[in-house]
């Protein structure tokens, strides 16, 4: 992932964006030695079945990490966007719950 005007580069493998210096950070996306043996099982099982290709562990590794490096933000930044609109979709829920018992005043808002 390229770093562009704005980051900086954190460490401890963090990308950090400072969008209107508010500061925030990205881990840096790692899979435990279970996970990716899982994963780069599921990537030779693919190119077995429908590429008609074997490929080798290393060279599966290899393609993770380059999927990972390239695409795993898209998918981080979808995961989070999921996030955001399942916790707006609660807070809508809780401003319409406090609304409903909220006691009548002569106050306008």
């Amino acid at each position: 992932m390229a770093i562009g005007e704005g980051s900086i580069k954190g460490s401890k493998g963090l990308l950090c964006l400072k969008p209107k210096e508010l500061i925030v950070c990205m881990s840096k996306i790692e899979f435990s030695k279970q996970e990716k043996e899982i994963i780069v099982g599921k990537i030779q099982s693919y190119f077995t079945e429908n590429l008609d290709q074997d490929i080798g562990q290393f060279d599966a590794e290899f393609l993770l990490d380059f999927f990972s490096q390239e695409a795993g933000a898209y998918y981080y930044n979808r995961g989070l966007y999921d996030a955001q609109a399942i916790l707006e979709n609660k807070l809508d829920t809780i401003s319409e719950a406090i609304y409903e018992i909220e006691k009548p005043t002569q106050f306008l808002k």
